[in-house]
C-alpha cells in the first residue's frame, strides 16, 4: 500500500484542525508532519499527502497553501487538499487550489472528491449512564450560526442547569466574540449555566464533559448553501445521550430528534425522549476509497488527474 502523511500547519497545539488530523493519521495508518519539508524526496515511490488546508490556520493566505502543495509535488508526491473552509465565505479560493492538488472539500464543489468529516474515534472508559436529572449540555464554535444563546435560554426557561461547552477558535473574528459575551452574561445571571470556553477540550475531553448532561441540544442554524456534516453535531452523537437539534439537513445526518424551534421543547418534551442518540457512520470510506484509487493509479501509470474529471 502506498505510504500516507497527514499534513497540519498547528500540529502540536491544543487545535481542532490538529486533532483531527490525528484523527485521519491514525485510521489511515499515516504518519502525522507539519510542512512539506518534513517528506522525503519521492525517488520514484510517491507518497499520498492529505495537506489540512484551512483558512484559519494559515492567517487567510491562500499563497501559503499553495506554497505548501506546490513543495509537496516538488518532492515527487500526490498532493490532496483535505479542504474544511466553506466555499460562500472564502469564494474562488478553490478555484485556485484545484490548480496545485486533488482538492477534497466537505462541503461538495464541482471537479472536486468530496472527503466528509470522519466521525471521532468513541470513549474507551463505559459510561456510567446519565445524570438522575434534567441537565442540558451543547458545545461548538461561538459562531453566530450556533445560537448557542438560544440553548442557554432554554436551560433558563426551563430551570434547568446547563454547560455549553463554546470553543473559541485563535483565529476569532468580532462576531465570535460577540457571541460569547452573549453566553458569559447569561452564565453571569443564571447560576446554572456553565460555560466552557477559557481552556481549550481536546474531543475525549469534550465528550467526558458532554457525558455528565442528561440531553444535548444543537440550534444549529441551516445552511443550505453550504451543505456539509457539522463537526459539533458528529461528536454530540458520539457521548451516548439524545441529542435535540433544529431542524436541519446537518442534524438530519447525524440521527437528531428534529425540532422546528426550541420553543417545542418541554420538561415533558424531554423525560419522553431518553434514548441515546444512534450510531453514525464514520465516513472513513471516503479517504480509503481515495487512497485505494491512488493507488491503483500510481501502480498503472495513470493519470491522477483523471479520478476527479
Amino acid at each position: 500500500m502506498t505510504e500516507v502523511y497527514v499534513l497540519v500547519r498547528s500540529l502540536g497545539k491544543r487545535c481542532g484542525m490538529a486533532e483531527y488530523a490525528g484523527f485521519v493519521a491514525d485510521r489511515l495508518g499515516g504518519k502525522l508532519i507539519r510542512s512539506a519539508v518534513e517528506l522525503p524526496e519521492a525517488n520514484g515511490s510517491p507518497a499520498i499527502v492529505f495537506a489540512q488546508l484551512e483558512y484559519g490556520i494559515y492567517g487567510d493566505k491562500i499563497e501559503e497553501m499553495v506554497a505548501e502543495l506546490v513543495e509537496i509535488q516538488r518532492r515527487g508526491h500526490i498532493a490532496v487538499g483535505d479542504y474544511a473552509s466553506e466555499p460562500d465565505v472564502y469564494r474562488g479560493g478553490s478555484e485556485i487550489l484545484k490548480n496545485y492538488c486533488i482538492l477534497g472539500p466537505k462541503y461538495w464543489e464541482p471537479d472536486t472528491y468530496l472527503l466528509p468529516l470522519i466521525r471521532c474515534a468513541l470513549l474507551e472508559e463505559p459510561d456510567l449512564g446519565p445524570p438522575d436529572h434534567i441537565h442540558l449540555g451543547s458545545f461548538g464554535f461561538t459562531s453566530p450560526l450556533k445560537h448557542h444563546d438560544d440553548v442557554a435560554n432554554l436551560a433558563i426557561r426551563l430551570g434547568v442547569p446547563c454547560t455549553i461547552i463554546a470553543t473559541v477558535p485563535y483565529f476569532g473574528q468580532s462576531s465570535e466574540e460577540r457571541e460569547l459575551q452573549k453566553l458569559l452574561d447569561l452564565a453571569s445571571s443564571y447560576p446554572g449555566l456553565e460555560v466552557i470556553w477559557e481552556r481549550y477540550l481536546t474531543i475525549p475531553e469534550v465528550q467526558r464533559e458532554l457525558r455528565k448532561c442528561s440531553h444535548l441540544i444543537s440550534a444549529h442554524e441551516d445552511i443550505a448553501s453550504n451543505w456539509g456534516p457539522s463537526g459539533s453535531l458528529r461528536t454530540m452523537s458520539t457521548v451516548g445521550r439524545p441529542l435535540i437539534a433544529c431542524r436541519s439537513r446537518r442534524a438530519a445526518e447525524v440521527g437528531a430528534i428534529l425540532v422546528n424551534n426550541l420553543s417545542e421543547v418541554t420538561i415533558d418534551f424531554l423525560e419522553m425522549h431518553c434514548s441515546p442518540n444512534p450510531a453514525i457512520n464514520d465516513n472513513l470510506w471516503a479517504y480509503t476509497n481515495l487512497v485505494k484509487w491512488l493507488t491503483l493509479s500510481i501502480e498503472a501509470h495513470r493519470p491522477i488527474k483523471s479520478l476527479i474529471s
